[in-house]
């Protein structure tokens, strides 16, 4: 079974506490830190909890029955994006450059797509990384895609290098969400699946199933689309995923759509990943500008 790291809570208390905590308080503070080392939840500065979450539950019910509680939260009510929680997406890759001023805040986090040169590319996007860590526990987002055919819009969490989204050896990557708007345009078509960047696979990459969407995909375990539907770009959804030492599970809307086992592959604390960029095929220039539009993230642990 993976075991826990421990580094960061260790590394925090190594800090001396403030001088106006009472001996008290200690145990409490203790326990707090442990807590959160388990769930891998550690925040430089800022709330993790937005206030604007009120008692938000997962949306979830037999994930909701179990007793998780919000540990970290955006609602994304602005008027800016907090600071203290994110930093922007910044590199080129695909086919477009990703810049901070793609991304806004205001009843929502609005990624902006548009044709123009920047660093080699023809188009710019952007997207957003949480600064802490994440580990167990239940996440889940509410967003749609941009329309026309050319950007892939994502929700996922994997431990990022601090300046793009290359391969780091030794760790997982779960897809909670890949949707590629040239499938989304017409039908519900994404993805779901966890990869093993050599974690405990010496090959380097491996893909863990099932997976889900209309997409073709190359690598093993592709599970057959499970729903045609409205556009992703016409309305909001809400996916969602849990991450336990055991298994990981999928949800789209409310409804289970699939499980991976943990057991095979090493598990690290990760940043969560809110992007667009310009990736599959054709992009439509008649759609742009556009943008995707996220309306929340919350992340859930156990007591």
């Amino acid at each position: 079974m993976p075991q826990t790291d421990h580094t960061p809570m260790l590394n925090a208390l190594h800090k001396p506490f403030p001088s106006f905590i009472a001996p008290s308080n200690l145990v409490k503070i203790l326990a707090l830190f442990a807590a959160l080392s388990q769930s891998g939840i550690f925040l430089a500065a800022g709330d993790a909890i937005d206030p604007a979450s009120g008692n938000a539950v997962p949306s979830v019910p037999e994930i909701a029955s179990q007793g998780y509680k919000l540990a970290f939260s955006d609602e994304f009510r602005g008027p800016k994006l907090d600071e203290d929680k994110w930093q922007y997406r910044i590199d080129s890759k695909g086919q477009s450059t990703q810049l901070p001023a793609n991304v806004t805040v205001s009843n929502g986090l609005h990624i902006a797509v548009k044709k123009e040169d920047s660093r080699g590319k023809k188009y710019t996007a952007g997207g957003v990384i949480t600064k802490a860590e994440l580990k167990y526990g239940y996440y889940e987002a509410r967003f749609r895609a941009p329309p026309g055919s050319g950007f892939h819009t994502s929700f996922y969490a994997e431990q990022w290098n601090g300046k793009d989204t290359g391969v780091t050896l030794g760790r997982e990557e779960i897809d909670i969400c890949e949707e590629d708007s040239k499938t989304g345009a017409t039908k519900i078509g994404y993805l779901f699946t966890v990869h093993d960047w050599g974690s405990m696979y010496p090959a380097g990459s491996r893909a863990l199933g099932p997976k889900s969407g209309s997409l073709p995909w190359a690598e093993q375990d592709r599970a057959k689309p499970y729903s045609n539907g409205p556009a992703l770009c016409k309305d909001f959804h809400v996916w969602g995923m849990e991450f336990t030492p055991t298994v990981v599970r999928f949800y789209f809307d409310g409804e289970w759509k699939g499980s991976i086992d943990a057991t095979g592959f090493a598990h690290t604390p990760m940043n969560v990943f809110l992007t667009t960029i310009g990736w599959a095929g054709t992009i439509d220039d008649s759609q742009l500008p556009s943008e995707a539009q996220f309306d929340y993230f919350r992340f859930f642990t156990k007591p």
